[in-house]
């Protein structure tokens, strides 16, 4: 009995190859795995490379350079619409990484990251196609990027970002020890320790409607275009279009199109549409509007204004009380 088992299972293992190369499709092709015991290495897929020790590459043209490595995902072959020639393929260059998508890309000096995510397309479902919006990369040592065209670190040759983490469609964050998380933010180079959550929220914006993103230590901002721009240390935005501009340290702005104005240092506005004047420092608006004439305005150093339309513009000056001066 023992030996009729060992026959059968060697006439169904017959048949069961006979039946996989049967049901090719006459279009595919049979592609070759192979393991190196040696390097302990494995790759799958034309055109793969797995070059360190115990790496794993899958997907046409993958590439697994770090030890350690693993990366999964096709060549993106349409990434550039000017130059169709132009193609980005999934790469684990950084020890320890993990690269998941086509295109996605964790560089030789990021070990320790974590790429996950294709090419990012517009809301119509066409192609971005641009570099820019490519696969997900990480830059940062520890870092992790997860979603399409997202990217964690800084690509500037010698920057070494440190445990940047970035998660959304489109999501830029640089800087060391930062986090954000939505659609469409952006965190600048130079930032660290500080966290965005929400579509098209930002930190470390130049100037209003500028491009240019730079530095903003330990700051917040949370809700759809939050922002607290450059060097606006320690503080915080937090509701839809809440702001606190540039230069503005330790202040807080809460509630919806809420606005600290450049050098309103230690300041608050909380309420919809509240703000506190430029450089207003030590100042306080608590009273929500329709609109930024009928909410509380705080304009002058340690100035208060307490209740919906008031404002206080004098040195030290208190209103107290709807439509209170």
């Amino acid at each position: 009995m023992k030996g009729e088992k060992i026959k059968i299972t060697s006439i169904a293992l017959s048949v069961m190859s006979t039946l996989l190369i049967t049901n090719v499709y006459a279009a595919e092709t049979p592609v070759s795995c192979y393991v190196d015991n040696a390097t302990k290495t494995f790759r799958c897929g034309d055109g793969t490379t797995a070059s360190k020790k115990n790496t794993i590459a899958v997907g046409n043209q993958s590439s697994a350079s770090g030890v350690r490595s693993i990366a999964i995902g096709s060549i993106d072959d349409a990434i550039n619409n000017n130059d169709p020639s132009f193609t980005d393929n999934t790469k684990s260059a950084g020890d320890d990484s993990i690269s998941i998508g086509t295109g996605a890309t964790v560089v030789e000096n990021a070990p320790g990251g974590i790429a996950i995510g294709s090419r990012r397309h517009e809301p119509n479902g066409a192609s971005a196609g641009s570099i820019g919006n490519g696969g997900a990369r990480v830059y940062s040592i520890n870092g992790i990027a997860i979603g399409t065209g997202s990217v964690a670190g800084s690509a500037v040759e010698g920057k070494r970002d440190l445990r940047t983490i970035a998660i959304g469609d489109g999501a830029k964050v640089s800087g060391s020890l930062n986090t954000g998380l939505g659609a469409g933010l952006i965190v600048g180079e130079g930032s660290d320790s500080s966290v965005t959550v929400g579509y098209s929220s930002a930190i470390g914006r130049q100037s209003s409607g500028s491009r240019i993103f730079e530095n903003a230590a330990k700051a917040t901002a949370v809700g759809a275009g939050a922002e607290v721009m450059k060097g606006s240390d320690r503080s915080t935005s937090v509701g839809s279009q809440a702001h606190v501009l540039q230069g503005t340290t330790q202040s807080i702005a809460l509630g919806n199109n809420t606005t600290i104005n450049i050098g309103g240092n230690n300041s608050t506005a909380i309420g919809s549409y509240a703000s506190v004047g430029t450089h207003a420092v030590n100042a306080i608006a608590l009273g929500g509007g329709s609109d930024g004439n009928n909410a509380a305005k705080a304009n002058a150093v340690a100035a208060i204004a307490i209740g919906h339309a008031s404002s206080a513009s004098g040195t030290d000056a208190l209103a107290l009380g709807s439509n209170s001066f």
